[in-house]
């Protein structure tokens, strides 16, 4: 049955933008010209708009063809408005518009990097290989994401004055900020933030633990499908890329805990190492989350708190690995100025909500000025512990004055690391032993850094102690004690996925020595240490030389130190005199 007389016209007058099609034209050209990332097709205009407004295209399209089509007149700024993109494509006026031009209000970004750094791609690969690993073995793992949130300032607004709150008040009990944000000098609340993310699976109650897979593949495959490890798809959940390859999917969010504590105008209290690993023992201990589980991973943001270029955050994470008896702890971050892919920092905007309109100062009541800073922490607890975000309870706990010993000591090892002296290094034996003790067991490159148990039967701590975590163990000692290198395909676009590149391992294809095709530039290895050590500087391997190999590099002679040599041999006596 033809379709032609169930057709008709459509009634009633033509659109603008059907009977002068030269509209649409004239605003993409606008807006295309005036854009907020437009500044370079912007150069030579009188007048310039960061964006424009629905009144200002109206008066612009007006203005260009006004005397070319005298009907536009009437054109209202409505009907310009529709031509651009709904607000929302889920209420009922969305159908109005004829979204032919895709212009709409932009949400607030600042995602955008000053510059996309060299290693940014092999840093994204390399943590999604670590929490693949941590997702497929989430029985034997803890997968931790760890950062400090901005410093609050006391005294004025936590948030700023210029973020509009978007929560119900009472009328007569609106929030009122002052008009001046002065803060108090030098005193500030310092957030400490670690996650753990939620990776495990729900599994049936008939099933009492994870089934560990056998791979038998005889031949080497380029593919990621199901042949690879052959239980994956029961027990676990995969996701496919672009390319049809398949990844290991692992968990964004979980449980928050933070730990603030005063900053104050002494450098003394600052967020070190040593109290990110005070706080990560006792959380874990407390929480008893390592009863199954004996390796840890860790995302940080590579800071000064967390780099491992200086020695004595190598030392606080071996001793946290050496007091909590893990089979293996690994630590990894991304690329400088890429931080914002850490899985914490979204969790930031949450604990920014909740201090919207909220002042924190200091109690004068109190004398001492610790004493007023730790009500200052009590207050700000009040406002995030027991919260929740994505199902999890925030956990918040200040760090109070009369535990200020755990800031005290990390400068001290810092300045004793740093010292290549062999006399302060004999004066240091205990220091010297445990550094070569940890050492003996890392891996260290530059984004990457581990700590996993040998099997050195004469090794004291790790014979005393076995192994629990076999199938994690299993596939670093298989690499050469270190998580599958990332490795570029034979395209050289694309990065292989953690699932070929552990199949391939496991069938006996050498692991990449860390750090080998770095495209930031390659670095100089330790040829004495057992495990790959990789140097970020000429003075860390002269301080590691020193302190593990007990070796330094001779100074060579300057000229003038020659010079004055040779002038004293020529004015010695003769042994004749």
């Amino acid at each position: 049955m033809s379709l032609s007389r169930f057709s008709h016209n459509k009634r009633g007058r033509k659109s603008y933008h059907e009977l002068y099609p030269e509209i649409i034209t004239e605003l993409k050209d606008l807006l295309n010209t005036h854009s907020g990332s437009a500044q370079d097709r912007r150069r030579d205009d009188a007048v310039r708009f960061n964006g424009l407004s629905i009144v200002d295209c109206n008066k612009h399209i007006k203005k260009r063809l006004l005397k070319k089509y005298s009907k536009i007149s009437k054109m209202s700024n409505a009907t310009v408005r529709r031509y651009f993109l709904p607000p929302k494509y889920n209420i009922k006026s969305s159908k109005f518009y004829k979204s032919r031009i895709l212009a709409k209000i932009p949400q607030k970004r600042n995602s955008k990097s000053i510059k996309e750094h060299d290693d940014f791609h092999f840093t994204c690969a390399q943590v999604n290989y670590v929490e693949e690993l941590s997702s497929l073995y989430s029985d034997e793992i803890l997968a931790l994401s760890c950062d400090n949130k901005a410093k609050i300032p006391l005294g004025a607004p936590a948030v700023s004055r210029y973020v509009r709150s978007r929560k119900f008040h009472l009328v007569e009990n609106q929030p009122n900020l002052p008009d001046h944000d002065f803060p108090k000098y030098g005193i500030r609340i310092n957030p400490c933030a670690y996650v753990m993310l939620s990776n495990e699976r729900k599994r049936s109650s008939s099933i009492d633990s994870y089934r560990s897979y056998e791979l038998k593949i005889e031949k080497r495959s380029r593919s990621c499908d199901a042949r690879l490890f052959p239980d994956i798809n029961e027990d676990f959940i995969l996701t496919s890329d672009k390319r049809n390859f398949e990844h290991v999917k692992w968990s964004r969010t979980g449980q928050l805990f933070i730990r603030p504590f005063g900053s104050g105008n002494t450098h003394t209290t600052k967020a070190t190492s040593e109290v990110h690993i005070n706080n990560l023992h006792q959380i874990i201990t407390e929480k008893n989350m390592l009863i199954k589980k004996n390796v840890i991973t860790i995302i940080s943001d590579n800071g000064p708190d967390w780099s491992t270029d200086c020695m004595a955050n190598i030392y606080n994470l071996g001793k946290l690995w050496e007091e909590l008896k893990l089979d293996a702890l690994i630590c990894v971050s991304y690329a400088p100025g890429h931080s914002r892919f850490n899985p914490i920092e979204r969790m930031f905007s949450r604990l920014t909500d909740l201090l919207q309109g909220v002042i924190i100062d200091l109690d004068p009541s109190f004398k001492d000025e610790s004493q007023q800073m730790d009500m200052a922490l009590i207050d700000l607890s009040k406002y995030w512990n027991n919260k929740s975000y994505c199902n999890y309870k925030i956990d918040c706990r200040p760090m109070f004055s009369v535990n200020g010993n755990i800031f005290d000591g990390h400068e001290k090892l810092k300045n004793l690391l740093m010292n290549k002296s062999q006399a302060q290094i004999q004066q240091n034996s205990n220091i010297e032993f445990c550094l070569k003790f940890y050492l003996r067991h890392c891996v260290r490159s530059t984004y990457y850094t581990s700590f996993i148990k040998c099997d050195d039967k004469y090794c004291i701590h790790c014979s005393r102690y076995p192994i629990r975590a076999s199938k994690t163990l299993s596939l670093l000692r298989a690499g050469g004690g270190y998580i599958p290198w990332p490795t570029m395909t034979y395209s050289n676009k694309y990065y292989d996925t953690f699932l070929q590149r552990a199949c391939s391992i496991l069938c006996g294809e050498k692991n990449r020595y860390p750090d080998e095709h770095l495209l930031s530039g390659s670095k100089i290895k330790c040829q004495k240490c057992t495990l790959p050590y990789v140097f970020l500087s000429k003075a860390d391997e002269e301080r590691h030389n020193a302190w593990i190999h007990g070796t330094q590099s001779k100074r060579k002679r300057s000229s003038t130190q020659v010079n004055k040599t040779i002038k004293l041999k020529k004015r010695s006596l003769s042994p004749e005199y």
